[in-house]
């Protein structure tokens, strides 16, 4: 359990005091996702972390973003509505809608 995490907290967390290892002289480094390498050097397999790190914050920004973007849009969204008094709309029907 982490310092930071109250005694109610039933995840467990294990952290490894260092993400990047050498394994048959090659450089590698832990991510939720595996290992990711090998790299030549371990300087390479360090900047390839930071490059790995910026990566996901960067698209759980653009998520994130994303997410709000929708959740605020001030005009309608699309839909598709059937005509007066019709059930049934037919891909044709939509087709003769979008052409007028």
């Amino acid at each position: 359990m982490r310092r930071t995490d109250t005694d109610q907290t039933s995840r467990r967390f294990f952290r490894t005091q260092e993400r990047v290892f050498a394994m048959n002289g090659q450089w590698y480094f832990t991510a939720r996702e595996g290992e990711v390498g090998p790299f030549r050097t371990r300087e390479r397999a360090l900047e390839e972390v930071a490059r790995y790190a910026r990566e996901r914050q960067d698209l759980e920004r653009f998520q994130n973003s994303r997410q709000l973007r929708a959740a605020s849009a001030d005009g309608p969204g699309l839909s598709i509505v059937p005509k007066e008094n019709e059930t049934d709309v037919t891909l044709d029907d939509l087709m003769l809608e979008i052409q007028h």
